[in-house]
């Protein structure tokens, strides 16, 4: 769950028919709060000791909420023209789904793995709406998918000192190529560092976090719309435990607060993010000597 606010100032074309009108509104404030969240369900089946094929399905929610006001901040009381380009609404759809390998190991108190995989472009996508934001006409900016089949690579290693143990993990989403709208999503990386400490035989798991997650640039035919340049770096820290039940069940919820951000151009603040998860593993072929 990730909530996000921003704010900036619109003027015609992009707020809406009135501009063709012989008296166009003036600029005037537009102020945006999002709150994203992603069901996320997470399933891998263990094809030996070190290969396994993974999936990611995800449902996203987007509720958001738009206000405006006037260039000197006072409530906006002329006639409403920006429900073309944001509305109070929630958005809801499906993700687009990962497919990954994983291969692994283990050797002495090191745990090592890598993923290879792919999305698939499942989530529903929108046409330009810098264009249609340009001809007058409303738009969305919200994507649920990219509209194209994405690379991804990942790798993670783990060392332990009994209680203690230290991982750290990497994982990238490229984008090569735009989709039928024109649209060429951003490239993701994300890495992160976990110091973890294991209580009660192994039941209870704290753990310290520190995330660094930045986004590329997303392109409509080969442009940035009609906005500069935008590219996000965001550091976040927080704590975190899992709780397991038992063999096969557990629980995990973490939070995290945004320490440091670096962005080129106006940007969503994010003050920072909860996860919460719970996991069940399956043996369908249990033996006597595993």
């Amino acid at each position: 769950m990730l909530y996000g606010s921003v704010s900036h100032v619109a003027e015609c074309p992009d707020i809406g028919p009135s501009c063709r009108s012989n008296n166009p509104p003036e600029p005037y404030n537009h102020h945006v709060d999002m709150l994203l969240t992603d069901i996320q369900v997470d399933l891998a089946y263990g094809l030996n000791s070190w290969l396994a094929i993974e999936t990611r399905l995800r449902l996203g929610v987007v509720a958001v909420e738009a206000t405006f006001t006037e260039i000197d901040g006072s409530e906006r009381t002329g006639p409403e023209t920006g429900s073309i380009h944001h509305r109070t609404e929630v958005l809801a759809g499906p993700r687009d789904p990962w497919l990954m390998m994983r291969v692994g190991g283990k050797v002495g108190r090191f745990l090592s793995q890598a993923r290879i995989g792919v999305t698939l472009p499942a989530g529903h996508t929108e046409p330009n709406p810098y264009l249609l934001g340009r001809q007058g006409e409303a738009h969305q900016h919200v994507q649920f998918g990219s509209g194209t089949f994405r690379p991804l690579v990942g790798a993670s290693l783990r060392h332990s000192w009994d209680p203690v143990s230290v991982s750290l993990g990497a994982v990238s989403v490229l984008s090569l190529y735009q989709n039928s709208h024109g649209y060429r999503a951003p490239t993701r990386l994300g890495s992160n560092l976990a110091v973890a400490l294991s209580l009660l035989d192994g039941r209870l798991v704290p753990e310290a976090k520190f995330v660094f997650a930045y986004e590329g640039a997303g392109l409509w035919d080969g442009r940035n719309g009609d906005e500069p340049e935008f590219a996000r770096s965001v550091m976040l820290a927080g704590l975190g435990a899992t709780y397991r039940f038992s063999d096969a069940w557990r629980a995990s919820a973490s939070v995290l607060a945004r320490i440091a951000e670096v962005s080129d151009s106006a940007s969503f603040e994010t003050p920072g993010q909860l996860s919460l998860t719970l996991a069940r593993s399956f043996d369908f072929e249990a033996r006597a000597d595993d």
